[in-house]
């Protein structure tokens, strides 16, 4: 059986001013915004650095893309004045930014994201999705590279760093229990999206063998972030190779 590469990025925000963006955008009144210096170092690193990261990763396996939901910051977050262009600007300009990884990939799996950025029933992520081919999902759970994964937007975290690996073990707690309660299979790989931090950790118990993942974002620490007193926030992107369940990362410095 061929050996499968799931790439796992999301919360790109796409919209906001220090988030993921290319050089210059045309807005719908043909206006042109163009990046700011932050953009357009992150946009050197995405094309530069992650995307030959993540094509080496991948060469001669099956790619699967893990888009985690919240494709567009939205213009009224937070009351923000951090955003350019409308959401529908947004919306296509997400589609086209990831262009390039969903030409490649043998499957794309598009969340669900949260009210405060993309609306009612998460309506411009759907929307992204239909753009990008497919349709975004609240949970996926099923059979990547012949490992079982669950994988949702919504987590919560510590932000403290001498704390983090404690949620994603958390996580995995749950996930566990949860699944045993209901006699359901136990998933192999669990991966969470929204709070904007990496980590990773693997967890045995008894004959079991549980990764648990926190997916970085493509957006830095914006005015509401800067409010909280732990702001620690992690920009890129994670590669776990199947079956052996290797977990790679290009991060965003």
């Amino acid at each position: 059986m061929k050996k499968s590469a799931l790439l796992s990025l999301g919360d790109a925000h796409t919209g906001s001013k220090i988030a993921l963006c290319p050089p210059e955008v045309e807005l719908d009144d043909e206006d042109i915004y163009k990046a700011n210096p932050l953009q357009r170092k992150m946009w050197r690193w995405w094309t530069g650095t992650c995307a030959p990261w993540w094509r080496g990763l991948a060469k001669g396996r099956s790619l699967v893309v893990d888009d985690g939901g919240d494709g567009i910051d939205g213009t009224n977050h937070h009351g923000s004045l951090q955003t350019f262009g409308d959401n529908t600007t947004a919306e296509s300009l997400h589609a086209e930014m990831m262009a390039p990884i969903v030409n490649a990939a043998d499957r794309l799996i598009f969340l669900r994201g949260t009210r405060a950025h993309v609306g009612s029933s998460s309506e411009s992520d759907r929307r992204i999705a239909s753009l990008m081919g497919t349709r975004a999902v609240w949970q996926y759970k099923g059979d990547i590279g012949g490992r079982y994964f669950d994988i949702r937007h919504a987590a919560n975290t510590s932000r403290q760093a001498w704390n983090r690996g404690r949620s994603i073990m958390g996580i995995l707690h749950h996930v566990k229990s949860e699944a045993q309660d209901k006699d359901e299979r136990v998933p192999d790989v669990v991966i969470r999206h929204h709070v904007h931090l990496f980590d990773a950790v693997r967890w045995w118990h008894n004959d079991k063998s549980m990764l648990g993942i926190l997916a970085p974002s493509l957006k830095a620490c914006d005015e509401y972030g800067a409010s909280m007193a732990w702001d620690a926030y992690d920009i890129g992107a994670v590669m776990v190779l199947l079956p052996e369940m290797e977990v790679h990362t290009c991060l965003f410095r």
